[in-house]
């Protein structure tokens, strides 16, 4: 009976050991849980803020810090840095949008958007280079300078066709960019990008001219197609924001005006283009002088002629411009263009693609007269056209 006494409280001490190292073991397993999760949580929220922080700087709110460079080499990009940002300046915008209120059927609510981009100041007596599509619209502008000065600015004129406009500001005495030229320009030269991207203030990106006369077509903000000619294609980083800045040459010399990026992203690709700064500069001039800027207009539709169209065709030429429609009542309805034409000269240059036809038209004025070489079920002829103004037609 003793024995079996003892063997009773030996297994009740045995089970009561038992469950002190399932308990022990099971308060372990929490309290290292409960440091794993708080370790794991720690990282989410400070990752999550990190982010959120970034993007209120860099969507959000201007970035007000002022990055000091040290100029301790010779790096070429340092000395043209040095030279032309004092020129650039960056535009923060206001507009107002309108939208159909989802409530109140026929009504149309407000909504402010800001936005940011860059310019070029390219007189000293307060005339800024931009993007129209930086300022279009804009109920308020504000220009801020590289020693910090904000001014209020206008909108003097813009221009859809070229995306380019003018904004003033009551300020005398700048420092004017060094303009220089787009002609002879080669691809591989260095370039240096200076803007804004994200409301980063004066930010510096270099990068070469990866190609020149690149043609693109994109849609304008009321949605209407704009063919862009000539433009100067670069793998300096651009990004949003740097439309309107400035394209610098191995001289710090302005060589075009940053516009567009071509991303499936919306960020940059290594794939950005600028307007030459000789067109730019053109049309600033019309706008100043007119607050209008003039473009010659034909009036017509089509395609390049490639070997490939040629073969399936059987066309005698294998390159030129051919006419897919004719608009009702333009310059080429006019003076006879028709559907199925070839167009392989114009006044004596040779037109080897839409591009070329584009191109050479807007090298002219409105109301110029110019000869077309036109091939016409085989034969060659000779087409008088008088360059009309491309607003005076809706279609």
């Amino acid at each position: 009976m003793a024995e079996a006494e003892n063997l009773v409280m030996s297994e009740v001490k045995k089970d009561n050991s038992s469950w002190k190292i399932i308990l022990i073991s099971s308060l372990i397993s929490v309290l290292v849980t409960l440091l794993v999760l708080t370790v794991v949580a720690f990282g989410f929220f400070r990752t999550f803020y990190q982010r959120s922080s970034l993007f209120d700087l860099g969507r959000s709110k201007p970035c007000e810090q002022r990055i000091v460079l040290s100029y301790k080499d010779s790096n070429p990009v340092v000395a043209i840095a040095q030279k032309a940002r004092p020129a650039v300046v960056s535009i923060r915008v206001e507009k107002l949008t309108y939208h159909p209120d989802f409530f109140i059927p026929f009504f149309e609510s407000k909504r402010l958007v800001r936005g940011v981009g860059s310019g070029v100041v390219f007189r000293s007596d307060g005339y800024i280079l931009t993007n129209n599509h930086v300022v279009s619209g804009a109920t308020n502008i504000l220009v801020t300078f590289y020693n910090g000065d904000m001014v209020w600015g206008k909108v003097i004129g813009s221009d859809v066709e070229s995306d380019i406009a003018v904004v003033k500001v009551e300020k005398e005495n700048l420092q004017a960019a060094e303009i220089g030229t787009s002609k002879n320009l080669k691809v591989g030269e260095l370039v240096v990008a200076i803007g804004s991207p994200f409301g980063f203030d004066y930010t510096v990106t270099s990068g070469v001219i990866s190609a020149l006369n690149r043609t693109i077509t994109t849609d304008s903000e009321e949605g209407t197609p704009i063919t862009f000619v000539n433009l100067i294609q670069t793998d300096a980083a651009i990004n949003p924001g740097n439309s309107g800045g400035a394209l610098l040459n191995a001289k710090g010399q302005v060589i075009g005006i940053n516009t567009l990026i071509y991303s499936r992203t919306e960020g940059y690709q290594g794939i950005g283009f600028a307007i030459p700064i000789d067109t730019a500069l053109d049309v600033a001039r019309q706008l100043i002088a007119k607050k209008k800027v003039q473009h010659p207009f034909l009036g017509i539709n089509g395609v390049s002629v490639t070997p490939e169209i040629a073969q399936e065709k059987g066309l005698a030429v294998s390159k030129g411009a051919m006419v897919g429609d004719v608009l009702p009542g333009t310059p080429a309805d006019k003076a006879g263009i028709r559907p199925g034409d070839i167009i392989i000269s114009f006044d004596g240059k040779e037109i080897s693609s839409m591009d070329d036809l584009i191109i050479e038209t807007r090298k002219h004025k409105v109301g110029e007269k110019v000869k077309l070489g036109v091939l016409r079920e085989g034969k060659e002829i000779t087409v008088e056209v008088i360059l009309g103004e491309k607003t005076e037609y809706r279609f």
